[in-house]
């Protein structure tokens, strides 16, 4: 099974690229990480109109994503993240993944 971790926000004003560049170093970092799986940057949808951007990144157990997650670089992305986005819109979740894959 694997472990998810869910990430939303709203930049500030003015900050979406900063916010989107951030998040892309965010990946690029995880995704060099042992235990990473998959991971999504997601942009904001032009149909909603709420400029919500995040990420979703897949890891093969919580053990490997708090392992990473405490990690100085990953600790400084984030830090950095919560500077650029409005507070009370920034939503962190984990899930625990059960796949599907296509064909069933």
């Amino acid at each position: 099974m694997a472990f998810v971790r869910l990430s939303l926000m709203t930049p500030k004003r003015g900050r979406a690229q900063e916010v989107e560049r951030l998040l892309t170093e965010l990946l690029a970092f995880q995704c060099r990480q042992e235990g990473y799986v998959a991971g999504y940057l997601l942009k904001p949808d032009p149909h909603q109109g709420n400029g919500q951007i995040g990420r979703v990144a897949i890891w093969r157990s919580e053990a490997d994503a708090n392992r990473v997650a405490a990690l100085e670089r990953d600790l400084a992305l984030q830090s950095a993240i919560k500077l650029e986005v409005d507070e009370a819109t920034h939503q962190e979740h984990s899930f625990e993944g059960i796949l599907f894959p296509p064909g069933g």
